[in-house]
């Protein structure tokens, strides 16, 4: 058998070690994006609050480039706002996310744009809108050959 005490030395060494994929966004710095995004969709804290963290998100967001993670983001703030039942700031993200992936010809941005805006007009109840929406989602999907997306909109459009 081992030496006893060199296991139990790996083993505090071990536990000690912070892993960087566990990093929480509790642990991120209370200036980061991350902690933005985390205190934005946080029930618990206050709407105002969490109205102030999304406001704070963009205000990072709108300094860089127009590129993917760029379009990842804003698709994360326009998450925040369906979810505070914020759909005019909902929407005014969707269309901006929008313009930025025509910009840079990001298909698959535009078509999942498309489905947040069909989203928008479903819940407000507004179905000529939200139809007219999904077909063009769906037509791009289609271009893409994502039959998962083209299907998820064929069975939408039935309701």
């Amino acid at each position: 058998m081992k030496n006893p005490y060199s296991i139990l030395v790996f083993l505090f060494l071990l536990a000690g070690c912070d892993s960087p994929m566990k990093k929480t966004p509790a642990s991120q710095k209370p200036d980061s994006l991350a902690y933005f995004f985390e205190r934005a969709n946080n029930d618990s804290v206050p709407y105002a609050e969490r109205q102030l963290y999304t406001k704070k998100a963009i205000a990072v967001i709108s300094k860089d480039k127009n590129d993917s993670m760029n379009r990842v983001n804003y698709f994360k703030v326009a998450n925040r706002y369906f979810n505070m039942r914020d759909y005019v700031k909902y929407k005014k993200t969707t269309k901006l996310i929008i313009e930025k992936a025509i910009s840079a010809k990001d298909t698959f941005s535009i078509a999942k744009a498309y489905g947040y805006m069909s989203d928008h007009y479903v819940n407000k109840n507004i179905p000529d809108s939200a139809y007219k929406f999904m077909e063009e989602a769906e037509k791009l999907y289609r271009i893409q050959n994502d039959d998962l997306n083209v299907a998820k909109f064929l069975v939408e459009k039935q309701f």
